[in-house]
């Protein structure tokens, strides 16, 4: 029951919920501590196509490969959670935001070199859009953070997608 209610059931990395209480401990850390936080939202671009296109199910296979090779990307110390529909955060804790900038880069290259085998003979190209906000000063809040790593989500796609953007917070 545990494991049911910390992990999101079809990509088996936390929910929701539990990464809000992640965030919430990392960013009380980094208040006690004075140590850095940076936040990594991420999703895949033009998701809504490949459900329409080829079905949910492929859907689901394009959201656990992307989700597996973001993972293979992360330390132990990071965390990552399905915070939505095709929408991802990346906690990484102890990273300053130019470092979260090189590992979002890798990151996104990586999702872009899969080729992901849809239904049928059709191999699908898949890319993700990033945005990163990091802890502003020891008042900052999860929703703000949240915020910021969002709105620099949206500039990305904005952009063209397949982008990471950072927020200047």
């Amino acid at each position: 029951l545990t494991q049911e209610a910390m992990h999101d059931s079809q990509t088996g990395i936390f929910n929701r919920r539990h990464g809000a209480t992640v965030l919430n401990s990392e960013i009380q850390r980094c208040r006690r501590f004075g140590r850095e936080l940076t936040v990594a939202m991420f999703d895949v671009d033009h998701f809504k196509g490949i459900n329409d296109t080829y079905g949910h199910a492929c859907g689901d296979l394009v959201l656990n490969s992307v989700v597996a090779t973001i993972s293979n990307s992360l330390r132990e110390a990071d965390a990552i959670c399905r915070w939505g529909g095709d929408e991802f955060l990346v906690l990484l804790p102890e990273t300053k935001i130019h470092d979260a900038l090189h590992w979002a880069e890798r990151a996104r290259q990586a999702v872009a070199s899969l080729a992901t085998t849809g239904f049928g003979e059709e191999a699908m190209k898949v890319t993700a859009s990033f945005g990163l906000a990091a802890i502003a000063n020891k008042d900052s809040t999860p929703e703000e953070l949240l915020w910021r790593a969002d709105k620099a989500l949206y500039r990305a796609k904005e952009s063209g997608r397949n982008q990471v953007f950072v927020d200047p917070g």
